[in-house]
């Protein structure tokens, strides 16, 4: 199945309204706040002028402006619904439509550009890199953030009948569930310099229970399970809920890095 973040403008109304509700869940989760103020600490924010490339319903535009060392925030993305709740938002982030593969910005004039939780559902992320480096100023940030959907898990054992639909999942809704395990090599091939890398776990019963939930409805629908198996399963997720034994946990990282100034892609050239 295809990512439905890919092609977000043709997604389903469903979608777009789930999500628009779990993107504000994520990003207020105070497990994910820490992670978030942990990358943003490692930001040089220059003269504070940040783009935000696919900012979703803007809670990460937002807590980008409420920060001292910004003087101008820019989310962008293509969706018109969640460009439309951004904008609903009590912050002095400004948002606008636009496209990660063709920004509408001048060469060089952001301090710090940011993809949070977006190249993993690029087809082209390189394409995506190669415009964040070009709207940067010499000298200034890129900053990633990305879940490693690969080693997302909800097993308790070897042998969880959860662990496959959960799979099934993250394959559904990301669309290189890799990615993060290359993204060093993707911004130093697009010329940038890494200043620092962190990995975050999160764990919290309470969020990924309705991924399983999500995960046997998708089962359901792909045709991989039928109604009576998924009850069983749904039954199978609330006893271990209540009985304290559900898990889930993701791994995340943040990698930052630098555009080369003029000076050192100058020594670079000559070299």
């Amino acid at each position: 199945m295809s990512d439905p973040f890919s092609d977000i403008v043709n997604a389903e109304p469903e979608f777009v309204e789930l999500w628009s509700e779990m993107l504000d869940v994520r990003a207020s989760h105070p497990q994910q706040v820490e992670m978030r103020d942990r990358y943003f600490a490692e930001i040089n924010f220059g003269q504070g002028r940040v783009l935000e490339v696919g900012c979703g319903t803007g809670a990460i535009a937002e807590a980008l402006a409420a920060r001292p060392d910004s003087t101008e925030v820019i989310g962008i993305d293509p969706s018109p619904e969640f460009i439309g709740i951004a904008r609903s938002r009590p912050t002095e982030a400004e948002f606008q439509l636009g496209d990660a593969l063709a920004l509408d910005f001048d060469a060089d004039s952001f301090d710090v550009v940011v993809f949070h939780t977006v190249l993993v559902h690029l087809p082209q992320p390189d394409l995506a890199i190669a415009e964040a480096v070009r709207v940067l100023r010499p000298g200034g940030t890129l900053a990633v953030f990305e879940g490693d959907g690969a080693s997302m898990t909800v097993a308790v054992g070897p042998d969880d009948p959860l662990e496959p639909l959960v799979r099934e999942y993250i394959e559904a809704n990301v669309h290189d569930s890799w990615f993060m395990r290359t993204c060093h090599h993707h911004l130093q091939q697009a010329g940038l310099r890494i200043v620092s890398s962190q990995l975050h776990g999160f764990t919290d019963p309470d969020y990924f229970r309705p991924i399983a939930e999500r995960a046997i409805d998708l089962a359901v629908k792909s045709g991989n399970i039928d109604d009576a198996h998924a009850q069983e399963l749904g039954d199978h997720v609330r006893r271990r809920c209540d009985s304290g034994e559900f898990y889930g946990h993701a791994l995340y990282a943040s990698i930052v890095a630098e555009k080369p100034t003029v000076a050192r892609i100058h020594r670079q050239s000559t070299d």
